[in-house]
């Protein structure tokens, strides 16, 4: 778990790169690789009214820090409103999607799951 008060993205300068840098605690690790999307939410921004950075995870440590956290770059393709406000050490949230699918995706999957356990009962 990761305290309050640790920072868990890092914008660097765009003038530099545009990459953020995250903290990815170690239950969650499993599920990350490259060119996943993620969305960025800065916290002295609120999201209704500025919306969200999105991005691309680029890579991820092997190893972990010594809180137990690995780091993960995420590389921004759209920083929407925020572009001009995006400052180096700014602290936010980055959700990284796993999986996406529509309703009638889950529930035919769902649907699925259930005819199978039936048939192999």
């Amino acid at each position: 778990q990761i305290d309050a008060n640790t920072a868990i993205v890092k914008i660097l300068p765009q003038s530099i790169v545009n990459e953020v840098n995250c903290l990815i605690p170690s239950h969650k690790i499993g599920f990350i690789k490259p060119q996943l999307s993620t969305t960025i939410q800065i916290a002295s921004f609120p999201v209704y009214k500025w919306g969200s950075i999105h991005g691309y995870v680029k890579k991820h440590s092997l190893t972990p820090d010594e809180n137990g956290n690995y780091l993960a770059t995420i590389e921004i393709h759209n920083f929407g409103k925020l572009e001009p406000y995006a400052r180096s050490g700014m602290k936010g949230t980055a959700y990284i999607t796993f999986e996406t699918n529509t309703l009638f995706g889950y529930i035919l999957s769902n649907l699925f799951k259930k005819y199978d356990r039936v048939i192999n009962s």
